[in-house]
């Protein structure tokens, strides 16, 4: 019944927990050991003009993608089909309203990366983290759909299949695993 391979399984089954597991992990040990040394380390005092414009752009360009992917994660399909979205309309808005979200994190980024780079005393009190912290996770999404090769949209989603869930249906959320796998 499941064509998935340990590659597809590792990177929409496995890999999702074992970060979600580290996070937590990482937070209480942060706390435990070096409570008081946590710090944003704030530049707002340097440079405000920059900071206006970024960071609401980066702040609400997030927030919808999360939104977003919250959205398309708990209403189902059938809810949509029931009050009359067809499916390619509602991919359509979810690819336009994710490329918003996209552009806007993008151009804070870049409004808040400009900062660091062309405005001396916010670049006085910069670290090489503040450079290179965000790469992996802007590289993620600058990729967009265009994921490791043999890794389909759907595969999490038939990877997750259960009895009462169809393989690639869509935006089924099965919560059970299928012995299949």
């Amino acid at each position: 019944m499941s064509n998935i391979t340990g590659f597809q399984l590792f990177w929409w089954v496995i890999l999702p927990y074992l970060a979600l597991a580290t996070f937590v992990i990482g937070h209480v040990w942060r706390y435990r050991y070096d409570q008081f040394g946590w710090t944003s380390r704030s530049t707002e005092l340097q440079e405000k003009k920059l900071l206006k414009w970024g960071s609401p752009l980066f702040h609400y360009g997030t927030f919808a993608a999360i939104a977003g992917h919250v959205i398309g994660i708990l209403v189902p399909e059938s809810w949509t089909r029931a009050i009359g979205i067809p499916e390619e309309a509602y991919r359509w808005f979810s690819a336009s309203a994710g490329t918003l979200a996209a552009v806007l994190i993008v151009a804070g980024v870049g409004f808040m990366a400009a900062r660091r780079i062309f405005v001396a005393r916010v670049r006085a009190v910069t670290c090489h983290r503040d450079g290179t912290t965000p790469l992996p996770a802007g590289w993620d999404h600058l990729a967009g759909p265009h994921k490791p090769s043999g890794v389909d949209r759907d595969v999490k989603l038939s990877a997750l299949s259960s009895a009462g869930c169809q393989p690639g249906a869509g935006r089924t959320l099965c919560p059970v695993v299928s012995s299949d796998i």
